[in-house]
């Protein structure tokens, strides 16, 4: 059981940063003094430590191990929390988010950890409670994060993902197991040859790109969310984070039941059913932008 409970942990930090820090986004912008756009790019840099970092560390784990390189990142992860506690300024700021994504990135081992450790049913039994848990945590990290930065401040909400990651970061220390039991040596030039084997799988590359270019969306809208609710519609950051709680609810929700939808619809027919919700989803927000452009309502 101290398995699931560590790489459970270990996720939770990484899952919440993005989602527990946008509701002070608009305090963000007055304390630094900076444009909306600055503020936005802290979410911008924490993704490409996440896509610089993801290329290494799952080939990495292969070859030096799984407990190292997890320890590794979320040492990583820890660093960028406390640097976006203690930024003086919003270049640190940056930095420190960089620093956070690159840590975030070994979130893709940790489902190597699973694959290491689990086999069939209980490899499915397995992520199933892990997606369970971090889909209502997610829920929650958008309303935790209006109530932290309404009593604390913006500086709260980083505070809150440093402490998580600190908990996590000695308990895999003293706890995380080796489960890569096998190693491989480690080869740049193997490496970029099965990368170059990946991008030339149009299969690959297409469903890959649905996923991302969703993805996209959804942080472009997030990343203006609290500026359309809190600037444009002239709300609170709670009635902020309540929509954005609701938003990511509805995720959590559909997740949860994710295995029994793919068990009754088949994996294509699930691929055509979400892209076709998520454009149709898309199309009304911008129906109803034009024609009841201060509903705030509408944009849930």
């Amino acid at each position: 059981m101290l398995l699931p409970f560590l790489l459970i942990l270990s996720l939770i930090a990484k899952f919440i940063e993005i989602d527990i820090s946008v509701p002070s986004f608009s305090y963000m912008v007055h304390y630094f003094n900076v444009p909306e756009g600055i503020i936005q790019l802290t979410i911008a840099y924490n993704f490409l430590g996440f896509c610089i970092g993801g290329l290494f560390f799952g080939p990495l784990s292969e070859c030096y191990g799984r407990r190292r390189i997890m320890i590794i990142g979320n040492t990583l992860l820890l660093i960028g929390a406390v640097g976006c506690v203690f930024a003086p300024s919003i270049f640190w700021l940056l930095i420190s988010r960089f620093v956070q994504g690159i840590g975030v990135s070994t979130s893709v081992v940790v489902f190597a950890i699973v694959a290491d450790s689990y086999k069939g049913d209980e490899a499915v039994k397995f992520i199933g409670i892990m997606n369970s848990v971090l889909t209502v945590v997610m829920a929650i990290a958008p309303v935790l994060g209006s109530f932290i930065n309404e009593i604390v401040g913006w500086r709260g909400n980083y505070a809150t993902v440093a402490i998580l990651c600190l908990i996590s970061w000695v308990l895999l220390l003293l706890a995380l197991p080796e489960t890569k039991k096998d190693r491989d040596i480690f080869s740049l030039k193997k490496m970029m040859k099965d990368y170059r084997k990946l991008l030339s799988s149009p299969r690959f590359v297409t469903l890959s790109l649905m996923s991302s270019l969703f993805s996209a969306a959804y942080m472009s809208f997030i990343t203006c969310g609290p500026f359309l609710y809190m600037k444009t519609f002239g709300l609170s950051s709670t009635i902020y984070a309540l929509h954005q709680g609701a938003i990511v609810g509805c995720f959590s929700l559909i997740s949860l039941f994710a295995g029994k939808i793919l068990q009754k619809l088949g994996a294509i027919k699930c691929v055509i059913s979400g892209t076709s919700v998520g454009a149709i989803g898309s199309l009304l927000l911008v129906i109803f932008s034009i024609i009841v452009p201060h509903s705030f309502y509408l944009e849930v």
